[in-house]
């Protein structure tokens, strides 16, 4: 019986378009080939990303507990995604998390949108966001682990060519806004050979 190969958009498909969203660009994210999680340093970002450039390339930051955090943003399709890996390392040496992201921009939805996948088998999240010269905002929103609803917001602001700080904001249900902590995270380029 021939079956048919690819990408198969379904009526249930149709009636969770974000769901499926998510589904292809998770698909994407880890069909990309290991040369392409490297990035095209000679790609420009498209119109949509170009204000995005100050932040490629790699990045470390401490948090609050000493351990290092490693990200690496990286433009990639013809300028159409930014590949983003991440990774904890405990004091040790020790990677203790990891994550992949892609970034794109969603003209339907005129956002900015990142999905993500980490090294736990049940963890994978997107986020919507914009783009302004010198900052990338995004927000999520979800059930915590006590039940309520809660939106998470992040801002990375280029402070200088090498550092950019994160900042990150918790809102519960009733609107009650509290620092992430160790808000803000500072980020320092790891500079090229």
């Amino acid at each position: 019986m021939n079956r048919p190969t690819g990408l198969a958009i379904t009526t249930h498909s149709m009636r969770h378009p974000m769901k499926t969203i998510r589904n292809i660009l998770l698909t994407l994210l880890f069909s990309c080939s290991a040369s392409l999680m490297a990035g095209d340093k000679n790609v420009t970002l498209n119109k949509y990303l170009k204000d995005h450039a100050w932040q490629l390339g790699t990045w470390t930051a401490k948090n609050q507990n000493g351990n290092t955090w490693v990200i690496t943003f990286a433009a990639a399709l013809d300028g159409n995604a930014i590949l983003l890996d991440g990774k904890q390392i405990n004091k040790q040496g020790t990677t203790i998390f990891s994550m992949h992201g892609i970034r794109s921009y969603d003209p339907e939805h005129k956002a900015l949108v990142t999905t993500f996948k980490s090294s736990s088998e049940d963890r994978s999240w997107s986020n919507k966001g914009s783009i302004k010269p010198g900052m990338t905002s995004f927000r999520t929103s979800g059930v915590n682990d006590d039940g309520q609803l809660e939106t998470r917001i992040g801002i990375d602001k280029e402070m200088d060519a090498d550092t950019y700080h994160n900042v990150g904001i918790t809102v519960d249900e009733n609107g009650k806004a509290t620092p992430n902590p160790g808000s803000p995270w500072e980020h320092k380029r790891v500079k090229s050979d």
